[in-house]
Order: C-alpha cells, then structure tokens, then sequence
C-alpha cells in the first residue's frame, strides 16, 4: 500500500503575510469603532420606550415595548457577534498561513447590513399608530 505524501504548508512571501496581517488588524481596529458606534445607536433606541412609547409629545404612537427590546437586543447580538467570528476567522487563516484580510472587511458590512435591518425594525415598531 502506498502513502501519499501529506501537502506540504503554503509558502507565503513574508512581506505579503505582514502586510496582510497589519492590514487585517487595522480593519479589524476599525470594525471595534463602527461596532462601538452601532451599540451606541442601539442604546439610544432602547430609550424610545421612555418617550415614544409611553406619553410624551407623541402620545399618539403606540409601540410594543418588548418588540423594541428585542430588536435592540438583535442589533446589539448581530454586532457583537459579527465582529467576533469574522475576527476570529481572520486569526485561523493567520495561522493557517493564508490570506485573511478580508474577514474584518465582512464583518464590518455584516454590521452595517445588521444595523440598517434593525433600524428598519426599530422605525415599524415605533411609528405603530393607534
């Protein structure tokens, strides 16, 4: 019986690896202040419940306070997690020696697609007229 012999690991140009690595964790850097910013967001409309849903200058809207949460809730998850596995998908193609600059790049679009869904929601729930 004959063995083949097991793949031999990627040679990469070591410029090409620091670069992708330093690329990779500025963009990853970046995606912590545009999740930093989305959660702020999130934040502030978690506080509708305070005025839109109770009374207020717009005591004609009426709005499901447990719906907002959740959709605040949804916001928040999509973006914590989005730039957690998109980060550490980037760290296990580092150590597989392959190029991974581009996941920090997803993740970041994964929040923003996240964000704008959400915000969509956000704005259906509280535009509810009684």
């Amino acid at each position: 019986m004959s063995k083949t012999p097991a793949a031999a690991p990627l040679k990469r140009n070591p410029i090409a690896q620091a670069l992708d690595i330093v690329a990779g964790a500025i963009i990853a850097l970046i995606g912590v202040v545009f999740g930093l910013g989305i959660l702020a967001s999130a934040g502030q409309y978690s506080h509708l419940n305070d005025g839109v849903c109770t009374s207020g200058p717009y005591s004609g809207l009426t709005c499901d306070p447990n719906a907002l949460v959740i959709a605040v809730g949804l916001i928040s998850a999509v973006t914590i997690f989005s730039w957690a596995l998109t980060t550490g998908m980037f760290i296990v193609r580092l150590l597989r020696r392959r190029v991974a600059f581009f996941w920090p790049i997803i993740g970041i679009v994964v929040m923003i697609i996240g964000f704008w869904i959400g915000t969509y929601v956000v704005s259906l729930i509280a535009e509810q007229a009684s």
